[in-house]
């Protein structure tokens, strides 16, 4: 008998469609509906951010599929490894997780498990990020906040107005400055941060955390930078690229600029900064001369894919033995994944310095979202091989055998997480459902 977390697979379409919602400490959660917000989905049981064991009590030991929240209007959803932060279009930022209520800017966890809720925590909110022990936002008008603790980030004297670098039941403004664009991070060791700030024109990228493997862009492997700290060029020199898009990973960086163009800095075997080599990259490095570039992810040890203006999407390997979204050939630079022009952006697996079964979703041009895998997965009622190739995309409810999303909305968003942070666990799958078609 197939099973996903230990758990028969024979259980799962058995409730499939069932609607549990009366859970354990007197929490009542919501029941699924065809405008399903945001769903739990795969795998269940996850102890560390929203999972369907705490909404749900003893009815979750036969739940693969749960509704954790009704609202409509979530439009993006990130976690770090005991906390999921989501945004509304409205600016309003919502929190929930497992411990440590505190550190997700609530001032109070609510009564039975409603911890696990998503509550209103920080509104006026434009971007965000968590980071290991809370979230950075930056509102709308240009100011830069942070809940939980930054210690892996910044020490008090780095924070003008504050004296502290954490907060509790609550959020502290970092600094007085009012130009901050957006904000991006890697909440797993080596914690890092990026943020770009500056008026129109003057974008520029910085960063504060762990040096490891030169992720950073600052010219080291070593320490900690505390306090947000302008990426180099060189040892002197500040980087003067404007910046659109930054993704990091455990061992590197990536980034998109406002002018198109792709560039990395890290660790040089994995992907070798595209560059074709093995050689470390200490500062951004520029990948070929493209200026038509939207997107990048570092996938780690999988390497790292960027997307282009015109659907296609590319990945920089040392082995093929990753992602079915992949080029034939591994030689460290960025070469053309099969033949579809149809990517709009992706979503892979990001918290942790693994894989599991190379799960990667796809957002198509034509507004849908679509899967792949690279091993055999245990999806919804069955288990779902391989798709085999970088062209071979299956829809989401073909991907979730026995337990079929019904909606009437859009997926705006995808969740990739591990259970427990432990990918021989599963991945565990949160899709934000918008309220309209």
């Amino acid at each position: 008998m197939a099973k996903f977390s230990g758990i028969d697979a024979s259980l799962i379409s058995a409730f499939s469609g069932k609607s549990f919602v009366e859970g354990g400490g007197g929490i009542s959660a919501p029941s699924e509906t065809d405008t399903g917000i945001i769903y739990f989905e795969a795998g269940g049981f996850n102890s560390n951010i929203i999972d369907a064991d705490s909404l749900f009590s003893d009815a979750s030991i036969s739940l693969y599929k749960a509704q954790i929240s009704d609202r409509t209007d979530i439009v993006s959803i990130k976690a770090n490894t005991y906390h999921t932060f989501a945004l509304s279009s409205a600016g309003v930022l919502y929190s929930a997780g497992s411990t440590n209520v505190t550190s997700m800017g609530r001032s109070a966890s609510g009564t039975g498990n409603e911890g696990y809720k998503l509550l209103e925590t920080l509104t006026s909110v434009s971007k965000f990020s968590p980071h290991t022990g809370g979230c950075w936002a930056i509102k709308t008008d240009g100011t830069l906040w942070w809940c939980g603790s930054i210690a892996s980030y910044a020490q008090a004297a780095n924070i003008s107005n504050q004296s502290v670098n954490y907060v509790y039941s609550g959020w502290l403004q970092y600094g007085t400055d009012t130009d901050w664009v957006d904000i991006w991070g890697f909440s797993s060791y080596p914690y890092v941060a990026f943020a770009t700030k500056g008026g129109a024109g003057s974008e520029y990228l910085y960063t504060c955390g762990y040096n490891q493997y030169g992720k950073t862009g600052l010219g080291t492997t070593s320490g900690v930078t505390y306090g947000w700290t302008r990426v180099k060029s060189d040892a002197s020199t500040d980087w003067a690229e404007t910046v659109d898009w930054v993704h990091s990973s455990y061992y590197s960086t990536t980034v998109v600029t406002k002018s198109g163009k792709l560039f990395c800095m890290g660790e040089g075997n994995y992907h070798g900064c595209g560059q074709g080599t093995t050689t470390d990259q200490l500062y951004p490095i520029q990948v070929g001369t493209d200026t038509d570039w939207v997107k990048s992810y570092d996938a780690g040890q999988a390497g790292a894919f960027a997307i282009k203006s015109t659907g296609e999407i590319y990945a920089s390997i040392n082995s093929t033995g990753y992602y079915e979204v992949r080029p034939s050939t591994a030689d460290r630079t960025f070469r053309q994944c099969g033949t579809d022009t149809d990517y709009e952006d992706i979503r892979v697996q990001d918290t942790i310095n693994g894989t599991g079964a190379e799960v990667i979703f796809k957002k198509s041009t034509d507004g849908n979202w679509y899967f792949n895998c690279n091993q055999t997965f245990y999806a919804l009622g069955g288990a779902r091989s391989a798709t085999n190739g970088a062209d071979n995309w299956l829809t989401i409810n073909e991907a979730l055998q026995g337990n079929d999303m019904t909606r009437t909305g859009s997926i705006e968003d995808i969740l990739i997480t591990f259970k427990n942070n432990n990918q021989t666990l599963g991945e565990i799958f949160t899709f934000v459902i918008s309220g309209s078609a």
